[in-house]
Formats: C-alpha cells, sequence, structure tokens
C-alpha cells in the first residue's frame, strides 16, 4: 500500500483535481489517496460555495479514498499555517509516505531550494527589515529571496508554487522524521489559480464558484467537472444548500464590526504591529464588508489577509487557536479509505474519528469553533440550523460501486 496526501479545498472538486489524482496514481504508483480538506470555511476567508459533506462526495467519486478535515482555525489562515496544520494531520496518520500537489512549474528541485532560502531569510531578519519598510509580507519574502544567489524567487508569484514552498518548508520543520513523507510536484493542466476564463476542458475554481449564481449555469459548469460531481452541485444548489456568501449576512456582520473594539481585534490570527486601531477605525465608518476591506488595506495589508482577518472575527477564531492541535475528523471515506484507517489504527499518533461527538470530548474548542462556521454557513443560505448540525451529520461513505451506505 502507497498512500499519498492532498491538501485541498476542492470548492468544487473540478477536472483539474481529478488529473491532479489520475497522475499521482498513474505517474507515481499511489495506490490511496486521502485529502485533508478545509470545511466550511476555506483559506481566502470565505464560506465554502458548497457543504463539506456535497464537496467530500464529490471528492470520494473524483477518486480520492478517504477525506478528513482540516479545522476551521488552519483552513482560514495564511498559507504557512493552512500547509502546515494539513501536513501535521498526514504526518498523525503514520501511514502517508507521498504527499502531492500542483504547481505551475513543477520543478520540485527549484521548489525545495525556495523553501531553503524562505525559511533562511525569516530567521536571519531580512523579511522583518522589509516589513518595517512598509512592504507586505509575500512582497517583502520575494524581494529577500531574490538577495540570495541563484534562488527563483518569482516562483513565489504564483500562487501553487507558494503552497508548495509552505507544504516543502513544513515538511522540513515538523518532528516527523526526515523523509517519511516525499513530496510530489504535478504541472499544472490547463487555467492558471484564478484565472477568470476557462481553457479547454479546465476552469479555475473561482470561475466555478461565480457562475454558480448564474441561472443557465447548468450549461457550463458540466463542462469542467466530472459528471458524478456535476449531479451532486445540481442537488445542492436545487436544495438551496449552495451557494454560500458571507455576504448574505451583511448586516449581521456589519452589526459585529460597529461594536468590535481595538482589543476585539487584537487577538485575531494575522493582526499585528497596531492593525487593530486602523480596522477599528474602518469598521466605525464603513456601510459593506467591501468598504471595510478597501478602508483598511494597504500596501502591506492584503486584501485576503484582511478577509480572513473579518471572519476570524465573525467566528471568534483568537491566536491561541491557531495554536491547538489539530484533531483528526473523517469526513467521508470510501472502501480503500477504510485500508488506510485500518493501517493508521497502527501507526497514528491520535485516533482518527468519524463521531465528532468523541472529538468534541477531547477538542470542545475546535469543536466549538466548527459549530460557529457551520452556523454562519446555514444562516448565510437562510436557514436556521442550531449549533448541533455539526453533530447530527454522519460522514460520507461509499462502497465499491461508489454508492453511499450508512454507518
Amino acid at each position: 500500500m502507497k498512500v499519498c496526501g492532498i491538501i485541498a479545498e476542492y470548492d468544487p472538486f473540478h477536472n483539474g483535481h481529478a488529473y491532479l489524482i489520475d497522475c499521482l496514481r498513474q505517474q507515481h504508483g499511489a495506490t490511496h489517496l486521502v485529502a485533508v480538506m478545509s470545511g466550511h470555511v476555506t483559506q481566502r476567508g470565505s464560506l465554502s460555495c458548497f457543504d463539506k459533506w456535497t464537496r467530500t462526495q464529490a471528492a470520494l467519486m473524483g477518486g480520492i479514498d478517504l477525506v478528513l478535515e482540516l479545522p476551521a482555525p488552519f483552513a482560514c489562515a495564511s498559507a504557512e499555517y493552512f500547509a502546515r496544520s494539513g501536513i501535521q494531520i498526514l504526518q498523525k496518520l503514520g501511514c502517508v509516505s507521498l504527499l502531492g500537489f500542483g504547481s505551475e512549474s513543477g520543478n520540485l528541485t527549484a521548489l525545495k531550494d525556495l523553501a531553503k532560502a524562505c525559511w533562511e531569510v525569516e530567521k536571519n531578519g531580512m523579511v522583518a527589515a522589509k516589513l518595517e519598510a512598509g512592504m507586505s509580507y509575500p512582497r517583502a519574502r520575494m524581494e529577500a529571496v531574490a538577495g540570495l544567489t541563484g534562488v527563483e524567487a518569482s516562483l513565489l508569484s504564483h500562487p501553487n508554487d507558494l503552497l508548495a514552498v509552505e507544504y516543502l518548508k513544513a515538511l522540513r520543520t515538523t518532528d516527523s522524521p526526515a523523509g517519511s513523507i516525499q513530496p510530489v510536484a504535478v504541472p499544472r493542466k490547463g487555467v492558471s489559480h484564478d484565472a477568470p476564463v476557462p481553457d479547454g476542458g479546465f476552469a479555475s475554481a473561482s470561475f466555478l464558484r461565480r457562475i454558480c449564481n448564474d441561472p443557465v449555469f447548468c450549461n457550463t459548469l458540466q463542462d469542467f467537472v466530472p459528471p458524478a460531481a456535476f449531479s451532486l452541485y445540481q442537488e445542492a444548489l436545487k436544495m438551496q444548500h449552495a451557494p454560500a456568501a458571507l455576504e448574505n449576512l451583511e448586516q449581521a456582520v456589519l452589526y459585529r464590526l460597529r461594536f468590535a473594539s481595538p482589543q476585539d481585534f487584537s487577538v485575531l490570527p494575522d493582526v499585528t504591529e497596531g492593525l487593530e486601531h486602523r480596522l477599528f477605525r474602518a469598521a466605525a465608518v464603513c456601510n459593506s464588508i467591501a468598504e471595510f476591506l478597501q478602508l483598511a488595506k494597504t500596501k502591506r495589508y492584503t486584501h485576503s489577509r484582511l478577509r480572513r482577518i473579518l471572519f476570524c472575527l465573525l467566528a471568534g477564531i483568537t491566536k491561541e487557536d491557531t495554536a491547538l492541535d489539530p484533531y483528526i475528523r473523517v469526513l467521508g471515506m470510501n472502501v480503500k479509505g477504510r485500508e488506510i484507517l485500518a493501517a493508521a489504527r497502527k501507526t497514528a499518533s491520535c485516533r482518527p474519528s468519524p463521531l465528532f461527538k468523541q472529538l468534541a470530548a477531547v477538542h470542545p474548542r475546535l469543536a466549538e469553533i466548527e459549530c460557529h462556521v457551520s452556523a454562519l454557513r446555514s444562516l448565510s443560505l437562510g436557514k436556521s440550523e442550531c449549533l448541533a448540525e455539526e453533530f447530527q451529520k454522519s460522514p460520507v461513505l461509499l462502497n465499491e460501486n461508489n454508492e453511499n451506505v450508512e454507518i
């Protein structure tokens, strides 16, 4: 058994994701695939367009064998924390030997050199000096790395290459024995990350999320996602379980902003160097989410960073929460996924569980946050599911024919 891990959002699962899975199986010998997937909040600081149960089933029907949840404090985090937490969960299983990811460059050697260079400039203070000059973190790090002879810093401007660097840094700095998980970079095929238009049978996830708001989306979406996933998305939209968006809660968001103090902002992840005062001033006068982000934005603070901060305010996620130890929650599995869990019983450093009640007893704070995030998503859709929804949902289980079975 050769288990390969993937860290993903699958919002939604599309042909590009299926291509990566096929490459990992056909070219790199992966026999079993486990995905660590964000739940109802994504790395861009937004509610997931499709719910995590629909996305889990789409992933399983698209070639993934086991889907584990990346808890909300780590899913809604900078690329560094997002990648590190995903790696931690895979390492806790103890039976994962490969890490697969898409990459614009596909050059694993260059990415490893870049990861080492990033680690060095962050440790020696070169990045901090440029931050003090008013640069954004991404720009400061790129310029610091560019100063090292022979390092191709421009790869940091590519979203998938940037995430790849964070995966490699996490593999380099975690406590797992060196070499236990080997990285595999698969060249990205088709469109670039967040590309505004599709190319052939490939479209970016951001494009697909946008067309979900279009009444005639069915004529377009099916060209870029596997047929089984398309049927799931159709059903979710028909039942008004998607698309979710934080903007649907704009009045409630403005209410929270109006009564947030500088101290409320200061305890949030990514709030440093007095940013809480700028956020407080923006919150006092803004009349929309977009205006709040625009008023708070500077060259130093990116839009995505500010959006994550806003979401953390709403969900009650603090800096302390990002230091918690992530659990291993099973969102879904097929027959091969059960084989992965069987192997993990002998190797895992903590017990994977499909039962949220068990995890909540051991990780009460993470469970509390997950319930808050799920409530936000439900409310954004005009639904009123209570905080117990997380406890009531069962993992997705598929048999050898990709048919749902009861737990």
